[in-house]
């Protein structure tokens, strides 16, 4: 559908006369009466050869749809996901993150799949992501002592990142590649329990998600008024705020055991969006809903 979409992004902006815009807003529009006029302006619009293919397409809703209309025009190569040469055909993807999610993926469910030789030549990739995944593999399979894997486990891999993210409200509507892009620019860092991470008052230029440990809220930090308002555990947010308005922060973070934090920065992150605006589009949903249930709390 993005590849369909950038199509017809192409066809109107050669097409001085407006039509084509007219027609792109119709076809993806959710009013599905606006949707059937831009359908059927598209099929008026374009060669009958390109909208005999184009029109079946967007019409479905299922997946299983689009690929019964994409076989009646083009060769799909089926493929069995228990064959060995599945696995090969992912690994040989010039797609980093197909390469990196895939070597994960058999980690975890048939750790033995995948044969050293080709764990070998990963490692070795110009990609950081897919380089450390296969090395981590291959160090486990050596048997490198515990020291050698508390170091490797210093980083989370960016497949167990990308769940992370994907577990916030925030984020959840992104692909994987979108998260893909968010993860490889977050940091992680280690704090000591007791740590102040945040300063009630201090500008806020960064977000954070929980690996593991637990923080708790608290306004009037350090003085006799000092309230504690919430605990933060694994797996939660906190922060998320900074990456869109500039604002003090409302509140103090503490650690109160010893934590792992994922960090995303709010330089970096405007550098992803800028990248991927559809992020910044699904945020806004998200944002938006927030209101929206705000104004309904208030309502009632």
């Amino acid at each position: 559908m993005v590849r369909l979409e950038n199509t017809l992004r192409v066809l109107a902006a050669k097409d001085w006369s407006g039509k084509g815009n007219i027609i792109m807003r119709g076809v993806f529009s959710d009013d599905p009466r606006q949707r059937a006029n831009g359908i059927e302006a598209l099929d008026d619009a374009v060669d009958r050869k390109l909208s005999d293919i184009l029109i079946p397409i967007i019409e479905v809703s299922s997946t299983e749809q689009t690929l019964s209309v994409g076989r009646k025009h083009f060769t799909l190569t089926r493929r069995d996901m228990e064959d060995p040469s599945f696995v090969k055909h992912l690994l040989d993807s010039n797609d980093w993150l197909t390469v990196t999610l895939t070597l994960s993926a058999m980690d975890r469910a048939a750790p033995d799949a995948i044969e050293p030789d080709e764990l070998l030549r990963l490692a070795e990739s110009e990609n950081s992501f897919t380089a450390q995944t296969a090395s981590s593999i291959l160090a486990r399979r050596r048997g490198h002592d515990a020291s050698s894997e508390d170091n490797m486990e210093k980083e989370t891999a960016i497949f167990d990142k990308i769940l992370l993210l994907k577990g916030i409200e925030i984020f959840e509507g992104l692909t994987v590649g979108e998260l893909a892009a968010v993860a490889s620019v977050s940091e992680e860092e280690d704090y000591p329990e007791g740590e102040v991470v945040i300063r009630e008052g201090d500008p806020g230029e960064t977000m954070y998600l929980i690996i593991r440990g637990e923080v708790s809220v608290i306004k009037g930090l350090d003085s006799d008024k000092e309230i504690e308002l919430d605990r933060i555990r694994e797996g939660d947010y906190f922060g998320e705020m900074a990456l869109f308005e500039n604002i003090a922060r409302t509140a103090s973070i503490r650690t109160e055991t010893p934590s792992r934090l994922l960090i995303l920065h709010k330089q970096e992150f405007k550098e992803i969006v800028r990248e991927y605006p559809q992020i910044a589009l699904e945020l806004c949903k998200v944002l938006s809903g927030r209101i929206r249930r705000l104004h309904d709390k208030i309502r009632n």
